[in-house]
């Protein structure tokens, strides 16, 4: 029984810590690759028990989802910056504007209680995408105009990479907590 009692509370802080990495992903924050740590942490701490908590199926498909959501993340913004005529300076400034107003917005709204910082490093980082563009293409040589257009085309894709990454944090969650009910 006591047994039970420990891998049920194991379980219930795991998914708990997994929920708080869904909302580091939203700050820009590696959430994803904390929600895979502490469940493969899980699964090596039951892994030579009778019924083992989680198996590779769970762990591969935790994996395979948060490098699907980097890839998507660290797309998204320089694509949206290409897509719209953006320079290749453009494009990496967009992911370097991305990180810095991720940090940035989450400090100065840190002020708002509870949910500040998620929301400031969220719009931080989808004004930092835009501003990273403007930059480059200014810095390329490009018109005001031409570069505005690229740093809107980053923002916007910024915006939807997160979102994107968010959903396969989102999804791990629920992989973890399937898991964890039906091993």
């Amino acid at each position: 029984m006591w047994e039970w009692l420990l891998v049920a509370s194991v379980l219930a802080l795991l998914m708990l810590v997994n929920a708080v990495g869904v909302l580091l992903t939203v700050v820009q924050l590696p959430g994803n690759w904390l929600i895979l740590g502490a469940t493969a942490a899980v699964a090596w701490w039951r892994w030579g028990a009778a019924d083992p908590t989680y198996g590779w199926w769970t762990l591969g498909t935790l994996l395979g989802l948060a490098l699907f959501g980097e890839v998507i993340e660290f797309v998204a913004a320089a694509a949206g910056s290409r897509g719209a005529g953006g320079s290749k300076r453009a494009a990496g400034l967009a992911i370097v504007g991305a990180v810095v107003g991720a940090i940035v917005g989450a400090i100065v709204l840190t002020v708002i209680p509870i949910v500040g910082w998620v929301v400031g490093g969220l719009i931080g980082s989808v004004i930092g995408a835009g501003a990273g563009s403007v930059v480059g293409d200014l810095w390329a040589g490009r018109e005001v105009k031409a570069a505005w257009l690229g740093g809107r085309g980053a923002a916007v894709g910024k915006l939807w990479g997160s979102v994107a990454k968010l959903g396969c944090g989102a999804a791990m969650w629920v992989v973890a907590l399937v898991g964890a009910l039906w091993p």
